[in-house]
């Protein structure tokens, strides 16, 4: 049973992570870019990579700390059909993704829908290799720092007051809500691909594939922006606030 502290400390993911996002480090993000585009974004990509690292041992700690018999479970990976499930979904996911690389690499009205398409986010993508590098060890930590916050944390701390499905809905909720800064369209995206790992989880019993899965989704975001914006008429200066 989660003690006050974690509840407290649930209560500042679901809350104070999202305020200091839109309010403060976006807004400095954005200033920064202006001085100096590369820099920022391999500073922010560091910042954040240490932050959510930072976030998930807290979490843990406070988990082993009320529950020192923790389902560790939730970190192996599923057995029987569920493997198999999660497994099968995965390969098609990789598959599609590589495609979608693919026509990306090839066609420049792929690359030019792409880049009409992207969110208020798109000053944080990547357009060098070593931004691509930076961005991918993000996507990484984000599969599992999130995935262990927001589907692992916030359940487990809720569930006996919301029961699963209301602590995984307000869990999604608080997942849409972090990602504000990306916008409107960002939020909705967020909040989609939020209920399909909720999904995973619910259907697994395992944290590990969804973890697996959001990694790869990000990772391959971040090299479909690469491709698409690399190119020198990209327009990345568009992006940038006016002052």
């Amino acid at each position: 049973m989660p003690d006050l502290l974690a509840l407290i400390y649930a209560v500042l993911l679901a809350v104070g992570w999202p305020l200091y996002d839109y309010f403060i480090d976006w807004p400095r993000f954005l200033r920064d870019l202006q001085k100096d585009p590369h820099g920022a974004r391999r500073r922010e990509y560091l910042f954040a990579i240490l932050l959510e690292w930072l976030l998930t041992v807290v979490a843990l700690s406070l988990w082993l700390r009320a529950n020192p018999s923790w389902p560790a479970s939730a970190l192996y990976f599923p057995s029987g059909w569920r493997l198999w499930a999660a497994a099968g979904f995965l390969l098609v996911f990789v598959g599609v993704e590589s495609l979608n690389i693919l026509k990306a690499s090839r066609s420049e009205r792929t690359r030019a829908y792409i880049r009409a398409h992207m969110t208020k986010a798109q000053p944080l993508l990547p357009s060098t290799t070593e931004e691509l590098v930076g961005f991918l060890g993000l996507s990484v930590t984000a599969g599992l720092c999130e995935e262990f916050l927001f589907r692992g944390y916030l359940i487990w701390v809720l569930a006996p007051y919301l029961g699963w499905w209301g602590a995984a809905a307000f869990s999604l909720l608080s997942f849409g809500v972090v990602h504000a800064y990306q916008g409107r369209k960002g939020v909705i995206q967020a909040t989609v691909f939020g209920a399909l790992l909720t999904l995973i989880v619910a259907v697994t019993g395992s944290l590990v594939p969804a973890m697996i899965f959001h990694a790869v989704l990000d990772a391959g975001s971040g090299v479909m922006a690469w491709i698409s914006l690399r190119e020198p008429h990209a327009p990345l200066a568009n992006s940038l606030p006016q002052s």
